[in-house]
């Protein structure tokens, strides 16, 4: 990372938040899905790395896809362009898990696929505990 990332990173932990924080956010999917996808090789195996990288893969996708969604609707105005499109993700995301646990039982870990899949749950919680943490300092500083 650069030292303007880290800057932009600083000034949205201080809560200033602008177009840059969704493409922060998105990048940290990427790289906490790849953290766990080596974690749980070298601490586990190979089944579960993939049991993990594919939960991991469809919560990243499908948070960049309601990133897309969010912005069509506040562009385009459409609640049921918005709900229609989701609805649709929605089932495509339903047929791939059923999919996999129904053509490859044996070989995904339905426990790995759920940590997958908490990929952008953990990211959102690490941005909130950081704008907490830094609210707390700065209101330490002020109070001083």
């Amino acid at each position: 990372m650069s030292i303007q990332t880290i800057t932009r990173i600083t000034q949205i932990l201080r809560g200033d938040f602008d177009t840059d924080f969704i493409k922060i956010f998105h990048y940290i999917n990427w790289v906490l899905l790849i953290g766990f996808v080596f974690a749980s090789y070298y601490i586990y195996n190979l089944r579960i790395a993939i049991s993990v990288l594919l939960g991991a893969l469809i919560a990243t996708v499908n948070c960049i896809g309601l990133d897309r969604d969010c912005v069509n609707l506040l562009r385009l105005k459409s609640v049921f362009a918005y709900m229609s499109r989701f609805a649709v993700r929605l089932g495509l995301i339903l047929l791939v898990v059923t999919a996999l646990f129904l053509f490859f039982p044996k070989q995904i870990s339905s426990f790995a696929f759920l940590i997958g899949l908490s990929v952008v749950v953990v990211n959102f919680y690490i941005w909130v505990l950081g704008i907490l943490i830094f609210k707390v300092i700065d209101n330490n500083r002020e109070a001083a």
